[in-house]
């Protein structure tokens, strides 16, 4: 639905008559909070709160832990491997001075995506991810985070990597 979403409002016809979400929400009296909340986010539930196997929210004591009990080797070492890859590659991309939405957005959501096949505890910075793919969902693919945010996001992501490295020891 996402993707849906993201592709229509791509057409320019389509973009000058949508106006926002807002007023396209307005305009018709749609009464959808949860899904005008998904739309806004832009991020599938999935990626914003994953769920362990049970199918209980993550935020539940019981499931904080990593996905395998074997968290040195074998499939839970690999995916560990590509989680901490996936950081690596984000913050060299911010230390190169990568700043638009089409050069970031990818990047970043691999990082979420490849935390929550390790994880899905709720460890310190997991949130900053999520804020960062927010900002960077409601931006249009050619603008660019200022020079500021940049350093934000760098500081907020490596934190959230110190986070994942601390929960995965």
């Amino acid at each position: 639905m996402l993707k849906q979403y993201r592709s229509i409002l791509n057409e320019e016809s389509v973009n000058k008559e949508f106006k926002s979400l807002e007023d396209f929400v307005r305009e018709w009296d749609i009464d959808c909070p949860r899904a005008v909340d998904r739309l806004r986010s832009g991020l599938p539930s999935t990626i914003e709160h994953p769920t362990a196997s049970t199918g209980q929210p993550a935020s539940h004591p019981a499931h904080h832990h990593l996905q395998t009990s074997s968290a040195q080797s074998g499939p839970a070492g690999s995916l560990i491997m590509v989680a901490t890859e996936n950081f690596i590659t984000f913050l060299d991309a911010l230390r190169l001075q990568y700043s638009s939405k089409d050069q970031l957005h990818p990047l970043l959501t691999e990082v979420i995506q490849s935390v929550n096949k390790v994880t899905d505890a709720d460890f310190e910075g997991r949130g900053n991810i999520v804020k960062w793919l927010i900002r960077l969902n409601q931006m249009r693919a050619s603008e660019q985070l200022e020079e500021e945010e940049l350093r934000e996001c760098q500081f907020d992501v490596e934190g959230a990597y110190n986070g994942f490295k601390a929960i995965i020891k």
